[in-house]
């Protein structure tokens, strides 16, 4: 016997992007500037402004998350987060520690499970790195540094 399954009509998914590079100076957290949406089926994600993804319906989201590092000779350590409400905790990160400079380009992509509440619980990307100079977040073909996720199920 097949089970019915409730389909959510709130349910969201939403993928973001960045189309410039972005200056990211050393020791300093920056976030990801990704105005271009190639979907968002809720409209909660903030394209213009803060760049954040903030979902009305409460439950258990798939967060996927990749910056591409440009320009990386300089830098000993380089770090992308998923930030959930700002908060830079080590659970939704992913790093490259390397004291010998790294050189050339850099991916690091990062995917989690995060509940959000649905009313003050939010989702951010940022980008840090240890060193002199600055690097770039780099836009190229292939949308390389995106932000997106989507509606697993209800908590």
């Amino acid at each position: 016997m097949l089970k019915s399954i409730a389909i959510d009509p709130l349910a969201s998914a939403f993928s973001a992007i960045n189309n410039a590079n972005q200056a990211i100076t050393g020791g300093v957290w920056t976030k990801v500037a990704l105005p271009v949406e190639q979907f968002d089926t809720n409209g909660f994600f903030d394209n213009a402004t803060n760049y954040r993804f903030q979902p009305t319906v409460p439950g258990v989201y798939q967060i996927d998350a990749q910056i591409k590092f440009g320009s990386t000779n300089y830098f000993t350590t380089v770090i992308s987060v998923i930030a959930k409400n700002g908060a830079f905790d080590g659970r939704y990160d992913s790093r490259v520690d390397n004291t010998n400079g790294l050189g050339g380009d850099l991916v690091l992509n990062g995917s989690r499970l995060i509940y959000m509440n649905g009313t003050t619980d939010y989702i951010e990307l940022y980008a840090y790195c240890l060193g002199a100079g600055t690097l770039t977040v780099s836009e190229g073909s292939g949308n390389t540094s995106y932000l997106q996720g989507f509606y697993v199920r209800s908590a």
